[in-house]
């Protein structure tokens, strides 16, 4: 009896270990065909991973072999990235460089403009002011 009065208790129904399922995504009507065509082999592949795991934990010299092997894959696969990332640095160090020379070429060119510009006006100033001496036209003081 359970430990509340008058009521005993209910077990929650046991579920089927392989009943029918409800169909997911990757079971969808759509998808079954490619399962179904690519099954065997998939199944082939299943097996032979689950043969190597039980052979793993059963032979750690198998299991070193492995991770050596899996270590190696992943140092090829970082030596590829490290090549690649060497190459994106090469051409960011070169644009970085074409991008300051080209930033040198524009100063120097806006420091001639500058001094042109400046020796312009002095020269300006100079015909202004000689010529106001001699000049017979006098500004005038308003109306």
């Amino acid at each position: 009896m359970s430990p509340i009065k008058g009521r005993t208790a209910v077990k929650p129904p046991e579920r089927p270990a392989s009943g029918p399922q409800k169909p997911t995504e990757a079971q969808s009507p759509e998808r079954r065909g490619d399962d179904d065509q690519h099954a065997p082999a998939a199944e082939s592949f299943n097996l032979l991973i689950q043969e190597l795991q039980r052979l793993s934990n059963e032979d750690p010299q198998l299991a070193a072999q492995a991770a050596r092997l899996r270590l190696r894959k992943a140092n090829e696969q970082l030596q590829v990235t490290n090549t690649e990332l060497r190459q994106q640095k090469g051409q960011v160090e070169r644009r970085h460089a074409d991008q300051e020379a080209q930033l040198d070429s524009f100063y120097r060119a806006f420091h001639a403009v500058h001094e042109g510009i400046i020796q312009i006006l002095e020269s300006l100033k100079e015909v202004t002011l000689g010529g106001s001496a001699e000049s017979p036209v006098k500004p005038t003081q308003g109306p």
